[in-house]
């Protein structure tokens, strides 16, 4: 369905107000206001941070860490009941927003994973556009799907006093509806240069005949397989599950966890044999999937372009620049 170019402002001061009218209203989360900053549940305006993107990404709000699956005694499971409470999410950049389609398609890719669902489900988002990237690290403007209605429910443009308002789907005209004294009509129509984050960095994202170019080892010789990228990228999704049983040998619990593909007991079978043994080849692993293998299969990059995998790195990794040189791209 597609909505209308109409635009909305809201002042400052208004949003604010708003804000703090939906926490009185219903669950709200947003980059929660501290040294490091990630999307956590607020009780007021004062507490949300909006001037830079969240150091950790969105995705830990439906796909959490050490979630309980179920717990056994022997005799039966017990599953745990799921929270879907409605929720409406404030301050999540366009990459963040990206990254949840992504996270939609991998979660629901032949198996439909109703835990991840559950909590996807009844959620509004309220996103706010950057205005030229966050930092140096950014390069967004780079991959598929940036400029989609489909990511966002609301959309916030920041103007000098006020927000420009765009609205991208049923929930965010009902949303805008509910709470029409906010907001005002606006005459102001979107130009194609109000969506220019000027992160257009990544020159191509054609990486297959790159694979065997010398210039990975450069990349992997500063990787330290902490895992951090793949902990910190928004779209990262592969996890692993372990069963933690107690003394009695019949009672436990089923956890999931975020996993690592930069780590190498990602990949270790029985009798120690593992896929990819070399730090080499799990770093060309990881940029792979995100600008290659993901697409092949679902269409898009499954990549961002946050900037978090380098910016969170401890040797800032700038895979980015090299792809660039390797490719020859200018």
């Amino acid at each position: 369905m597609t909505y209308s170019d109409d635009l909305y402002a809201i002042s400052y001061d208004k949003f604010k107000e708003l804000v703090n009218k939906l926490c009185k209203n219903t669950s709200v989360f947003g980059p929660k206001l501290k040294k490091i900053t990630s999307f956590e549940k607020i009780k007021n305006a004062n507490e949300l941070s909006l001037d830079k993107a969240s150091d950790f990404p969105l995705k830990y709000l439906f796909f959490s860490d050490n979630e309980i699956l179920f717990e056994f005694n022997g005799q039966e499971i017990k599953i745990p009941k799921i929270n879907s409470e409605e929720k409406v999410i404030i301050g999540a950049r366009r990459c963040d927003l990206n990254s949840i389609t992504k996270q939609d398609k991998a979660f629901n890719y032949k198996f439909v994973d109703e835990y991840y669902n559950k909590r996807r489900e009844n959620t509004t988002f309220i996103g706010l556009h950057c205005v030229n990237g966050m930092d140096e690290h950014c390069f967004c403007e780079s991959l598929t799907d940036k400029d989609s209605k489909e990511l966002f429910d609301i959309m916030l443009y920041p103007r000098s006093d006020h927000y420009l308002v765009e609205v991208g789907s049923k929930k965010g005209e009902e949303l805008l509806q509910k709470y029409k004294d906010f907001f005002e009509k606006s005459s102001y129509k979107l130009k194609p240069e109000d969506k220019i984050m000027n992160t257009n960095r990544l020159k191509t994202t054609n990486i297959a005949p790159l694979f065997t170019n010398k210039g990975w080892e450069d990349l992997a010789k500063k990787c330290t397989s902490c895992g951090a990228c793949n902990l910190m990228c928004p779209s990262c999704y592969c996890f692993d599950i372990l069963d933690t049983v107690n003394f009695d040998l019949k009672s436990g619990t089923r956890i999931r966890k975020p996993a690592s593909c930069q780590m190498r007991c990602f990949t270790r079978l029985a009798g120690e044999g593992h896929f990819r043994d070399k730090k080499l080849e799990r770093y060309k692993h990881r940029i792979y999937h995100q600008l290659q293998h993901f697409s092949e299969r679902h269409g898009t990059n499954l990549c961002t372009g946050c900037g978090r995998c380098i910016r969170h790195c401890p040797n800032k990794i700038e895979f980015v620049n090299k792809i660039n040189e390797m490719s020859g791209a200018k």
